[in-house]
């Protein structure tokens, strides 16, 4: 590292010499006072160059770092985004099965609770044949997982009618339309003209 070759007698030098000032300085007068002033200013100067000193490597490295992070994406980027788009396209030839075994299992489940009005099958075994005909949620393989997951999203349908209710009910809540906002309260259950409240399919993966 750059601080085990640098000298750093001088610094140290100052800075005891700040802390001797410090704590030797006696304020009984208003003269105290500006002398006080006068001390903590000049500390103020030797951390600043202090704070240069040591930062002066770190912005060196970080301005490489950009440097370097920014070929990188050039060179690699483009492939990067290629196995990102690959795995949406298997993202959604899954939740399109799973849509698919879903349907299958609702229909498999009204013939069920025919069986069991028509008294061809116990109560006691429709709990066991619902489980059996669930489609898989979860898949594992050899280093790694996916499991499809149900995120619910707000959307905004229609500014014009949040905009109404708010002139309605007197609620300025959402006056200035803070989409964050009108989105969390819908999530959390709140009731929003205008907002809808939408579940969406997702693959969640993990390596391991």
């Amino acid at each position: 590292m750059e601080n085990k070759t640098m000298d750093l007698a001088p610094i140290k030098r100052q800075v005891s010499s700040a802390v001797a000032k410090a704590n030797a300085l006696q304020i009984k007068t208003k003269e105290d006072l500006v002398k006080a002033t006068d001390i903590s200013n000049k500390i103020n100067s030797i951390k600043k160059v202090v704070d240069e000193r040591m930062k002066a490597p770190i912005t060196a490295a970080y301005q490489a770092y950009k440097k370097i992070m920014e070929e990188q994406r050039k060179t690699f980027g483009s492939f990067v985004n290629d196995c990102i788009s690959a795995n949406k396209i298997i993202d959604s030839k899954m939740i399109e099965f799973h849509d698919k075994e879903e349907e299958k299992a609702r229909i498999k489940e009204e013939k069920i609770a025919e069986k069991v009005e028509n008294r061809k099958m116990k109560m006691d075994k429709v709990a066991d044949k619902i489980e059996e005909i669930q489609p898989e949620k979860k898949i594992e393989v050899r280093g790694g997982s996916a499991q499809i997951k149900i995120r619910k999203k707000a959307v905004i349908e229609n500014p014009e009618l949040i905009a109404k209710e708010v002139i309605k009910t007197g609620d300025f809540k959402y006056f200035l339309l803070n989409e964050t906002l009108v989105k969390k309260d819908a999530l959390a259950g709140v009731k929003i003209p205008g907002v809808k409240v939408v579940e969406e399919k997702e693959i969640a993966r993990r390596s391991y």
